[in-house]
């Protein structure tokens, strides 16, 4: 930032926060060992960088054992300014105060270059918002604005979700107008387990325009003159989907990347979910490292060999076909004596689909790489899915991805490179588990699934409420009990790609054992 030409002649540059650790870094910052590293690269960085002067976010601990999320600012190789966060967030995926103390007095902004500068991290700037209101007894940002300064800067690890950006712009349009202050938002990029980071950092004059903004889902460098000029900069909107295509690749690529791997394994059906799942492997990963497995059984359909096959060529990816009706043969054999008087039903079902896990375990130990996982948030939700049988894996990435979505996104996809054939979009879902089976042989349409759960987990609705949208009672109980009956899977399942405000995971805290809901 503040630069005429580029980064090396900057007077000031601003990275996220956290960007020394990481966020979350979660229990590590209960380690000693982890805390001194912290530090030396603070050190090491402020002697190679003497020069410059630079804003970064990273944990501060004081000599009596208080850590700190904190903004530290550099100049000349000396601390000029040290900022700690005020705001620590306790809801959805946050648990700040388990870590940290949060700042309680009034934060100076600091005098550099002729500018006074009010510094802000993350949450701090968000105490407007809906999520937030209420929940805090000061406003550090207005407290700020309020003693005067020349500009504000916001370092941030902002997730991903579908329409956050435009919150963001409109909560810094909101501080920049009423106080008549530009505002310079630093957001971080990047996956970190279940979380995304999707960049997009920005710059605002005092009039609420946009002067710059970075890519999104990709490291940028953006820079800026102040004074800021009043030419408002044209932002394209991006289209939601295309954001949650690129957030899920992102997600893909540093998770495995990040576990020191360069390959996915991932079983392909025939089906939208998990071709859906291969588009974003190779286009996060490329279609080498991305090895798919078809394992058909006795009930698996021509057209599911054919459009397995023909999904895996157009997508230049190997693909694995190992038969499993032998497999399955022998363990109802093994069972016999204990199904009688045969194998039926559901725990017939299971074992095709934990007989397809156990192989592509095997394959993934043997030859290295990570399986992902490719059920969807509507089956994971109501339990439509095997324990350890389809739901092995360490990632999923379409765990917080509704059906009808997937549908969108992989016609997004494949609109960019035409992988998968127009059947695989009309056919009607099937596990392909018994004879003729259809997915909502035993499930409402999706349609309707779909918008009873969103009501349900994101807007969390009553039963009574629910109906009262228009949705029979009878519906309503089945979806919501299977709901209540399927956290003990959900909550042995992969880590799950978060691009929603309530994913399954860390931010949707739920008891196993339970009683019986009631409305």
């Amino acid at each position: 930032m503040l630069s005429t030409q580029n980064a090396q002649a900057a007077d000031l540059v601003i990275f996220p926060e956290l960007f020394l650790t990481g966020y979350p870094p979660k229990d590590h910052v209960f380690e000693s060992d982890f805390m001194q590293r912290c530090d030396q690269a603070l050190k090491e960085l402020a002697q190679k960088y003497s020069q410059q002067s630079f804003i970064l976010g990273t944990i501060t601990q004081s000599e009596d054992g208080v850590r700190c999320n904190s903004a530290v600012w550099i100049d000349q190789g000396q601390i000029l300014a040290s900022y700690q966060k005020a705001l620590l967030p306790s809801y959805d995926v946050f648990f700040e105060p388990r870590y940290f103390k949060g700042r309680k007095q009034l934060f100076e902004p600091v005098s550099w270059k002729n500018y006074k500068v009010a510094i802000s991290i993350c949450e701090d700037f968000w105490f407007r918002d809906g999520k937030s209101s209420g929940k805090y007894e000061t406003d550090p940002v207005i407290e700020q604005l309020e003693e005067g300064c020349d500009f504000l800067l916001n370092l941030s690890a902002s997730p991903f979700e579908e329409g956050k950006s435009k919150n963001r712009k409109d909560l810094a349009s909101y501080y920049a107008q009423k106080y008549q202050t530009p505002f310079l938002f630093c957001n971080m990029v990047g996956g970190n387990d279940d979380l995304i980071f999707d960049g997009q950092s920005f710059i605002m004059s005092a009039q609420g325009n946009i002067q710059g903004q970075a890519k999104s889902f990709s490291s940028d460098l953006l820079l800026c003159e102040f004074p800021l000029s009043s030419k408002e900069v044209s932002v394209t909107e991006r289209d939601s989907i295309a954001d949650v295509a690129d957030a899920l690749c992102l997600g893909v690529y540093d998770f495995v990347r990040k576990n020191q791997q360069s390959k996915v394994w991932i079983a392909l059906s025939g089906g939208i979910d998990s071709a859906c799942v291969a588009q974003l492997a190779c286009r996060a990963l490329g279609s080498k490292n991305v090895k798919l497995v078809f394992m058909p059984s006795k009930y698996t359909r021509q057209m599911s060999h054919d459009d397995a096959h023909l999904i895996a060529k157009n997508l230049g990816c190997s693909l694995d076909v190992i038969p499993i009706s032998e497999a399955i043969n022998t363990f109802e054999k093994l069972l016999e004596n204990s199904f009688q008087p045969e194998a039926t039903g559901t725990a017939e079902e299971n074992i095709q689909a934990r007989t397809r896990s156990l192989l592509l375990m095997a394959l993934s130990n043997h030859h290295g790489g990570l399986v992902l996982s490719t059920g969807n948030k509507s089956e994971i939700a109501v339990g439509y899915c095997t324990l350890y049988g389809d739901m092995v894996g360490a990632l999923n990435p379409l765990g917080d991805v509704w059906k009808s979505q997937v549908y969108r996104l992989s016609n997004y996809l494949n609109q960019t490179q035409v992988a998968i054939p127009d059947r695989v979009y009309t056919r009607a879902p099937s596990a392909e588990l018994k004879e003729d089976q259809e997915d909502q042989d035993s499930l409402p349409s999706y349609e309707i699934l779909d918008a009873i759960l969103s009501l349900r987990i994101e807007k969390k609705y009553s039963a009574s409420e629910i109906i009262a949208e228009g949705f029979s009672d009878e519906t309503v109980s089945k979806v919501l009990d299977l709901v209540e009956k399927s956290e003990f899977k959900r909550s042995q399942s992969p880590i799950i790609l978060k691009i929603s405000s309530v994913a399954f995971g860390s931010g949707r805290l739920y008891p196993v054992a339970r009683t019986s809901y009631e409305d």
